[in-house]
């Protein structure tokens, strides 16, 4: 997949975005919940995807000396495939997310609320970013928990990406009759 636009960045965004959400509206409460031993369910994955992107948003959206604080890169800026790259090898390596991120047990009752906030929050970082010129995501760095420093666009970047990966796991969780 090729992504390298702002417009091209909201486009993918809206699209997982929303690929996700009617996933999670088209199937019921218990599997919302189920999942693999040791594995997290569809409401889990959904919680974690929405701990992920908040604090990008709420820090996209405040003042640029906040974002500032964090330098700039350090290296060449990577592009889509880079990143995915980089992070699969990580994964590939055993990181798991840090515990601010993981996501604690989820209720059948807790869907309707966790895909409300699902939206708010993709929502909300889709109109934070609509503020930001296209110049400035390469111009500013914010702190990835695994990774480093993202440019403000690897991290739209990552955000593709990283709902897209966990959508496959609940498609998948969703799936097996527990």
């Amino acid at each position: 997949m090729t992504i390298r636009t702002k417009s091209e960045i909201v486009e993918n965004l809206q699209k997982i975005f929303t690929e996700t959400t009617d996933f999670l509206n088209n199937i019921n409460e218990q599997q919302f919940v189920q999942a693999p031993e040791g594995k997290w369910s569809s409401g889990q994955q959904t919680l974690h995807l929405i701990r992920s992107v908040k604090p990008v948003a709420v820090l996209m959206q405040g003042d640029i000396a906040q974002v500032e604080a964090f330098g700039k890169l350090k290296r060449e800026p990577w592009d889509y495939e880079t990143l995915v790259k980089n992070y699969l090898n990580l994964l590939n390596t055993g990181a798991k997310a840090p515990k601010p991120f993981d996501p604690k047990e989820i209720r059948p009752e807790d869907k309707t609320a966790l895909i409300t906030k699902f939206t708010e929050v993709n929502n909300f970082l889709i109109q934070t970013l609509d503020q930001w010129d296209e110049d400035k995501l390469d111009q500013y760095c914010i702190p990835h928990p695994l990774l480093g420093n993202f440019s403000i666009r690897e991290m739209m970047f990552f955000t593709i990406y990283h709902t897209g990966h966990h959508l496959k796991f609940m498609k998948e969780y969703a799936s097996v009759v527990v």
